[in-house]
C-alpha cells in the first residue's frame, strides 16, 4: 500500500482539496486497494474542523465527496509512514524541513511536477478568495502525481531471451537460489556451476533463457537436447525452471515456458520433456494448465 499525504498550512483549504481530488482521481483508476491518501496542516489553528466552506462548495460543484474530512495538524513522528509526502508551497516546504522531512523525490511541492520554475506554489484561497483557481491548479497537479504514481506502481514488463555472456554473475546468483532456497540443497561449488554454465553457453546441445525485468534477471530454464532413437530425431529436456519469489505472479514462469516450447517448435524437435518432483503440486498444476500430460514412462535413477 503506497501512502500519500498533502499538506498545506492549516488543513482547511488546499490539502483537503487536494486529498478529496485525488481519492477520486484514484478510485476512477481502480487504485484503492494500493494508494491510500490523506491530509494534514502544519499549524493547529483549525483541528477538527471542516474543510473552509469554500473547499467543500468547489468539491461539491465537480461531483466530488468530502463527507469525512477533518482538520488535523502533522506530526514529525509520522512522516516516516508515508511514501509521498506533496506540500502546497514553499512556506509547506520550509515547514516540512523544520519537521525533518527535507525536500527530495518523494517530498515536494505539488505544481514541481506540471507548472514551470516561475510558478510552483499553489495559491492559498484562504487570502487570495479564488477557490477555482486553487481547484485547477490542484487538479492539474494530482493528475500529474497519480501518473507518477500508477507507473511506481505498475512493474516493468517482462522479457525472455537466450542467457548470454553477460549474464553469468547475475545467472549464477538465480541459479543459488534455485538450488538453496528453492530446493534447499548446499550452496554449490561455484567455480564449478560457473563452469556448468559457461558449457551452456558454448554448447550447441544445452543452453538457457532468461527472464528480464527492469534490467534485471528474475528467472531461467535451462533445455538441454538429446536424440530420440524412437523418433529419429532430437527432441528437448527442460531440467529447470525457476522464477524469484517478488517476479512470480507476473507471466514470467510461463513466458519462459513458451520460449522452450516455441524453441521446440521452431527447430522441429521431437518434443519437450520435463520431470518435478511428485509432491511438488505447485509445480505439477504449472505444468499442467500449460498443457503438459503426464507420461506413462517410469524414471529411474542411481
Amino acid at each position: 500500500m503506497m501512502r500519500i499525504l498533502f499538506l498545506c498550512l492549516g488543513n482547511i483549504c488546499r490539502s483537503p482539496m487536494a486529498e478529496a481530488v485525488f481519492v477520486k482521481l484514484v478510485a476512477e483508476a481502480g487504485l484503492q486497494q494500493q494508494i491510500a491518501v490523506d491530509s494534514a496542516g502544519l499549524g493547529d489553528w483549525h483541528v477538527g474542523e471542516r474543510p473552509h466552506q469554500g473547499t467543500l462548495a468547489i468539491l461539491t460543484q465537480h461531483g466530488i465527496a468530502h463527507e469525512w474530512m477533518r482538520s488535523r495538524q502533522i506530526q514529525a513522528t509520522e512522516l516516516a509512514q508515508y511514501d509521498y509526502i506533496i506540500a502546497m508551497d514553499a512556506d509547506n516546504m520550509e515547514g516540512l524541513r523544520k519537521l525533518g522531512a527535507a525536500a527530495s523525490s518523494r517530498v515536494f511541492r505539488l505544481l514541481e511536477l506540471v507548472e514551470g520554475p516561475e510558478r510552483q506554489n499553489v495559491p492559498d484561497p484562504y487570502f487570495t478568495g479564488d477557490f477555482e483557481e486553487t481547484y485547477e491548479l490542484v487538479t492539474r497537479g494530482c493528475r500529474a502525481l497519480l501518473d507518477q504514481v500508477r507507473a511506481e506502481l505498475t512493474p516493468p514488463a517482462v522479457h525472455v531471451r537466450r542467457a548470454e555472456a553477460r549474464d553469468l554473475a547475475a545467472l549464477g546468483e538465480l541459479m543459488n537460489a534455485y538450488i538453496v532456497d528453492f530446493y534447499g540443497k548446499p550452496r554449490p561449488d561455484q567455480d564449478q556451476l560457473h563452469a556448468h554454465m559457461q558449457n551452456l553457453l558454448d554448447s550447441p546441445m544445452g543452453f538457457q533463457f532468461v527472464a528480464e525485468q527492469g534490467g534485471e534477471l528474475v528467472g531461467f530454464a535451462t533445455m538441454y537436447l538429446t536424440y530420440s532413437t524412437l523418433q529419429l530425431k532430437l527432441t528437448a529436456i527442460m531440467n529447470d525452471l525457476y522464477v524469484t519469489a517478488a517476479a512470480r505472479g507476473m507471466g514470467a514462469a510461463q513466458q519462459l515456458f513458451h520460449a522452450c516450447r516455441s524453441y521446440v517448435t521452431d527447430h522441429d524437435l521431437a518434443g519437450l520433456m520435463w520431470e518435478t518432483a511428485a509432491d511438488n503440486h505447485r509445480a505439477r498444476r504449472f505444468y499442467e494448465k500449460m498443457g503438459g500430460q503426464r507420461s506413462e514412462w517410469l524414471v529411474y535413477t542411481i
